[in-house]
């Protein structure tokens, strides 16, 4: 088991509460919808500019410029609000297992585990 799974998986065993945040599979199981309310509140912004129907088709969408490109799409949509979470709360632990794409920012770095992995092995080893 790696370091960081070993860490992992010692934080969850000593966690009062643990949040799970994930992708839109997770979402989409969940009950949420990709247009309504909810995606008109969170991004009026980009429905004005680019006339966007839904937030899963604008995510293809070819953007002008990454920093346009990556304004819309993740961390915005799923690790911002996790990121500022861990650092308004110094005994939170943020966990990251995202393979190709681990990583926080320096503020909480060291509130950080980050595991560069599939997740689907990841959870194997845990429940070893």
């Amino acid at each position: 088991m790696s370091a960081a799974i070993e860490k992992l998986k010692t934080a969850i065993e000593n966690a009062g509460t643990i949040l799970v945040g994930a992708g839109s599979g997770f979402s989409t199981a969940a009950g949420y919808t990709y247009s309504g309310e909810r995606f008109q509140r969170h991004f009026a912004d980009f429905i004005e500019k680019y006339h966007f129907l839904d937030m899963y088709s604008a995510g293809f969408y070819p953007f002008p410029t990454q920093e346009e490109k990556w304004a819309y799409n993740t961390p915005g949509i799923i690790k911002f609000p996790f990121w500022k979470m861990t650092a308004a709360n110094p005994q939170a632990t943020y966990a990251c297992l995202n393979k190709g794409e681990a990583g926080s920012p320096d503020e909480i770095k060291g509130q950080s585990i980050l595991v560069d992995d599939d997740i689907a092995s990841v959870l194997q080893e845990l429940i070893r």
